[in-house]
């Protein structure tokens, strides 16, 4: 936290003869005072230069952190040491947990496939450079996205395969409303993302529902039961890192608001 010199109480200087008297040390000369009223002075501007130098190096944090919150927080371009995050919409109960047992069917519990939370991916696979910078987009998330509201989420009545694409073998899409577009716009824009030239991830490039993750033995499109349309009105952060099929086991939600 930043703050000013003015708000530190202020220094009384005592001439020799207020100090108060030991009896260790000798009875102070006028050539003693003198030195004694120079050093200190020479320590108060050692102290104020101390103090300056705190004060400026906590502004600088601070406008530091302002910084990194008015610009792009993200990147969708990956190096070794990133973290990645995505930003989902999460289905109410009891549907949520009726879809859940879905996939775990489809995966045979993990044998056949990772089993993983149901979801409506808002923001997918974005980065972040620290675990700092992943609390900072979570409480901006958290307060840019307060009180959105419900969602529709209608659903496809059959399902579709994505070939050749793990995380959309099997999914079923979801009716791309105007308050499910406004979330994601809203999403990216706090983000820092654009908001103009962008399409959902293909090969289905449509809001979806992933319902198997897997490149072999994918069930077939018949072994999905249709998921009847909900409301939702909650969005999850997830650490989806690492970003690939062996590694969905170890994602964990970052917040949920």
């Amino acid at each position: 936290t930043a703050f000013s010199i003015e708000d530190q109480p202020l220094l009384e200087l005592k001439s020799a003869t207020e100090l108060p008297a030991f009896s260790s040390f000798p009875r102070p000369t006028l050539g003693h005072t003198q030195n004694t009223f120079l050093t200190t002075m020479l320590l108060l501007t050692c102290g104020a230069l101390i103090l300056v130098s705190l004060a400026f190096l906590s502004y600088h944090r601070a406008s530091a952190l302002s910084t990194l919150g008015s610009k792009q927080l993200v990147s969708t371009e990956r190096t070794t040491d990133d973290i990645t995050l995505s930003l989902w919409l999460m289905p109410p109960q009891p549907a949520r947990d009726t879809i859940a047992a879905q996939i775990n069917a489809l995966a045979q519990n993990g044998k056949r496939g990772p089993v993983f939370a149901p979801h409506v991916t808002v923001v997918g696979a974005f980065k972040c450079k620290s675990e700092e910078e992943v609390q900072i987009v979570a409480e901006k998330l958290r307060d840019g996205l307060a009180g959105f509201g419900e969602i529709p989420c209608g659903t496809s009545a059959v399902a579709y395969a994505g070939k050749g694409a793990w995380n959309q073998a099997l999914y079923i899409t979801v009716e791309l409303s105007a308050p499910l577009m406004n979330l994601c716009q809203k999403s990216r824009a706090l983000l820092g993302m654009d908001t103009d030239d962008w399409t959902f991830p293909a090969p289905a490039t449509y809001p979806h529902m992933s319902m198997f993750y897997g490149i072999d033995d994918v069930p077939d499109k018949s072994e999905v039961y249709t998921v009847k349309p909900f409301y939702s009105h909650e969005v999850s952060l997830w650490r989806t890192d690492p970003p690939s099929l062996q590694g969905v086991s170890q994602w964990t939600e970052v917040a949920t608001f």
